[in-house]
């Protein structure tokens, strides 16, 4: 019991200090005139998911060969680092970088965080489900602090050896600098793992056979699931914002409606998840996907921020059981040896669609509608709802 207390803790640490920056950059952004179109600003969201999709596969493998504590320190401290460099940047090409950088760590952090609790528990979406509560509790505190944080000091003036510097929302990402360090030195009571150290040719090696075996439900869950879980999170993180934005809300409103939406989902992605453990990962899957495909179609008429909050909410939910669900069907059917790799071929395919969803949202909110870019978005939510239901009703029935 007291090692699920850590992992929930740790969890709720990088969800409270990662949301309480990423999740207001784009409104930042705009307030600030850093960018000047939706495009610039889902660059940034873009290159930290980039890193991840590189990052991810050798990060699987690094905290299978080299242990799981030593990995998620390695995340919070490199972290901590670029949070502190985040405090003089003052473009978009500078905040780029400095998520890029975050990004390929973070897998090292998620991976093996994923990696033990699916070890530690025996109902595997309840596991993933139960650490997702835990990152959308420091969910909630993250945006409404951050916003709180970039109203009471938006931006500061510096001489620093003759130098002027103009720093844009610094106690954010000195808020930033010491939840890692927290993160950083929970991290160290984690005990060392036991599972025998993978090698190189033996996980591809068994990682092949595992996925041969099950073809059509990896093509399901790992490819086009995993694909259009980040490929329409992505879309949510540009489009949210900019609409309230749009809608003459400010930074701390933004936070207002991301901390609504992930009380939300740390309410619902529990006994959501339960499905998935009771019913069959395909009807978790149809679960949460219908969910994300009713949010995208209701938020066309969406024009206040308690809307905005409540489909945000639902939206992310659907998302959330669809993730817990995916990685539970990794767990099924991988060895602990080799789990953390396992799991990277599942974020993978995730954080590509991260990258490909900020942008497509970017480039439809500049060339059409907002009401447009949200429905070409629950049409393809919606198809996977249909494929899931197949698989379920051929191959789980």
């Amino acid at each position: 019991m007291a090692m699920k207390r850590k992992l929930y803790s740790l969890n709720f640490l990088y969800g409270f200090g990662f949301t309480m920056v990423s999740k207001l950059m784009p409104a930042i952004l705009a307030s600030a005139k850093i960018a000047t179109s939706a495009f610039q600003i889902s660059l940034v969201s873009a290159s930290y998911h980039l890193a991840r999709s590189i990052s991810t596969i050798y990060s699987g493998y690094l905290s299978d060969r080299f242990g799981r504590r030593k990995s998620m320190l390695v995340g919070f401290l490199v972290t901590a680092l670029v949070a502190f460099f985040m405090l003089f940047a003052n473009s978009i090409e500078l905040y780029a970088i400095a998520f890029f950088l975050i990004g390929l760590v973070a897998s090292l952090f998620y991976l093996s965080l994923g990696a033990l609790a699916s070890i530690i528990f025996k109902k595997k979406a309840e596991a993933f489900s139960k650490l997702e509560a835990a990152y959308q509790l420091g969910f909630i505190a993250g945006p409404f602090v951050g916003g709180a944080l970039a109203v009471y000091m938006g931006s500061f003036e510096l001489s620093l050896f003759g130098t002027h510097l103009h720093l844009t929302t610094p106690l954010i990402f000195l808020a930033w600098v010491i939840i890692c360090l927290i993160g950083f030195f929970v991290s160290l009571s984690v005990p060392v793992t036991t599972v025998k150290r993978a090698t190189v040719r033996g996980t591809i090696k068994d990682l092949s056979t595992v996925f041969r075996k099950n073809f059509i439900g990896f093509s399901l869950f790992f490819v086009v699931g995993s694909f259009t879980i980040g490929f329409v999170e992505g879309a949510r993180d540009i489009l949210v914002p900019l609409r309230a934005v749009d809608l003459g809300m400010g930074v701390l409103d933004v936070g207002v409606i991301f901390s609504v939406s992930a009380v939300i989902t740390m309410i619902g992605v529990i006994p959501g998840s339960s499905i998935s453990d009771r019913f069959g990962r395909g009807m978790g899957l149809v679960l949460g996907f219908s969910l994300v495909a009713v949010a995208f179609a209701l938020m066309v008429s969406a024009t206040s921020l308690v809307a905005l909050a409540v489909l945000t909410g639902l939206l992310s939910l659907g998302r959330s059981i669809a993730l817990a669900t995916n990685r539970a069907f990794a767990s099924d059917i991988i060895h602990e040896k080799f789990r953390a790799t396992g799991l990277s071929a599942v974020d993978a395919l995730f954080l590509f669609g991260r990258v490909v969803g900020p942008l497509a949202a970017g480039l439809l909110k500049d060339a059409i509608h907002f009401q447009d870019a949200v429905l070409f978005f629950g049409s393809v939510t919606a198809v996977v709802v249909v494929l899931s239901a197949a698989y379920y009703l051929i191959e789980e029935r």
